[in-house]
C-alpha cells in the first residue's frame, strides 16, 4: 500500500489556504411549476408538523428544485449572490463559495466537500442572514460528513450587531446623500 507524502511546500500552501462559504437562503425559481411547488411545500409542512410524509417524493422534488436551471429572470436573488461572491473574490485572498440552506444548489454539504477537495483546511462559514441562527443546520451537516481532524470549520456566529448597525447607517446616509434627502 503506497502512501502519498506531501512536500513541505505543499503542506504550507495547503495549511495557509482559507475558504469562505457564504451561507444563504435560497428561493423557489419563479418559473417552477406552481402545482409542484405547492406539493413540495405541503410535504415539507407535513414533515415539520406531523413528523411523517412521503419522504421519497419530498426528496425528489427538493432535488428537482435545487437543480432547476437558474437565470436572472427566474431567480434574481441567486444572481445577485453570485455577483457578491465574484466581488469578494477580488477583495479578499480566500477561496470563496456559496451554499444554500434550501431550494438551490450547492447546499452546505456540497460546498464544504468542494472546499476540502481543493485542499482548503480552514473553512469559515458566514451566514448572510444575520438574525437567524444557522448553528443547527451547520451541526447537522458536519455530523453527516466525516472530515479529517486537520480540517478546521468555523461558523462565524453570532454577528456583532453593531457591525450591522454601521452597515445600515452607512447605507441610509449614502442613499440620502445621493437623493439629496436631508433631515434636520
Amino acid at each position: 500500500m503506497a502512501t502519498e507524502l506531501m512536500t513541505k511546500q505543499e503542506m504550507l500552501s495547503r495549511t495557509s489556504r482559507t475558504g469562505v462559504i457564504l451561507l444563504a437562503d435560497g428561493q423557489l425559481p419563479l418559473d417552477y411549476p406552481s402545482d409542484k411547488a405547492l406539493i413540495y411545500m405541503n410535504l415539507k409542512n407535513e414533515l415539520a408538523f406531523k413528523h411523517s410524509t412521503d419522504l421519497e417524493k419530498l426528496q425528489a422534488l427538493a432535488e428537482e428544485i435545487k437543480h432547476w436551471p437558474r437565470n436572472e429572470q427566474n431567480d434574481p436573488y441567486y444572481y445577485k449572490l453570485l455577483e457578491l461572491v465574484n466581488e469578494l473574490r477580488f477583495t479578499v485572498n480566500f477561496v470563496i463559495d456559496v451554499a444554500f440552506k434550501d431550494f438551490c444548489f450547492p447546499d452546505l454539504k456540497s460546498s464544504i466537500l468542494n472546499m476540502v477537495s481543493m485542499k482548503v483546511l480552514n473553512i469559515l462559514i458566514v451566514p448572510l442572514d444575520f438574525l437567524s441562527d444557522p448553528t443547527d443546520l451547520v451541526m447537522k451537516v458536519l455530523n453527516e460528513i466525516k472530515l479529517d481532524d486537520f480540517v478546521n470549520i468555523q461558523l462565524l456566529w453570532p454577528y456583532d450587531l453593531s457591525l450591522q448597525v454601521d452597515f445600515i447607517t452607512e447605507h441610509l446616509l449614502r442613499y440620502m446623500r445621493k437623493h439629496q434627502m436631508f433631515s434636520y
